[in-house]
């Protein structure tokens, strides 16, 4: 149990987010190595003077909240750090409980909101270049769902095979009714395995 204990406590510091631990009272029991960097060793302090600079508990305290009901809680707040500046914040609130299945403790755990949009923002630009790489790519690419509808496609297919996105792929490749008796696109759903096969299909204009 100690080593265990000890496990905790190294994983909890290490955390790239602050993370702090409050009792039922609303004082901060525990608090990460990140925690101590924003917010100075207050240990033994009511979250909401730590946090919001109150003499007095929030209005709409998510830990108190958690407490009453057991359930977690994802919010936006603005936080006051050690020297008094505004930290714009995307709040986890996360219920500890005991052998009992009561909570005895709640977990708080932010991170900086200019970083969460920061992390967006690359995404987003990563996005954007898979997609600009998808439409340019000098091949036939479509992405099929498992019901075998077409729901996206580059421009080099949709200048071949016209406007097939919402349509079913034996019909915009074969003018089939109905799914191919051999599909290599059912076979790989069904197994997830690459296959590379020959195929006649038929464009837009009926050439081959």
């Amino acid at each position: 149990m100690a080593e265990m204990d000890r496990q905790f406590k190294q994983y909890f510091d290490e955390v790239p987010c602050c993370a702090s631990i409050h009792d039922r009272d609303l004082i901060i029991v525990d608090g990460n190595n990140r925690f101590r960097e924003i917010f100075g060793d207050r240990i033994g302090e009511p979250c909401y003077r730590v946090y919001m600079g109150r003499d007095e508990i929030c209005d709409d305290c998510p830990v108190k909240m958690t407490f009453e009901d057991g359930q977690s809680r994802i919010s936006q707040r603005t936080l006051l750090d050690r020297k008094g500046g505004e930290t714009h914040a995307l709040v986890h609130i996360a219920p500890i409980r005991n052998e009992q299945g009561e909570v005895e403790a709640v977990m708080e755990m932010h991170t900086d909101f200019g970083v969460v949009k920061e992390l967006q923002q690359k995404l987003e630009r990563s996005r954007g270049r898979l997609a600009r790489l998808f439409d340019i790519v000098p091949c036939y690419l479509s992405i099929q769902g498992p019901d075998l509808v077409i729901q996206d496609a580059n421009s080099a297919f949709i200048d071949v095979f016209g406007p097939a996105i919402g349509k079913s792929c034996y019909r915009v490749f074969k003018g089939r009714e109905t799914p191919c008796q051999v599909c290599p696109a059912v076979a790989t759903f069904q197994d997830g395995k690459t296959r590379e096969h020959e195929e006649v299909l038929t464009t837009s204009d009926k050439g081959r």
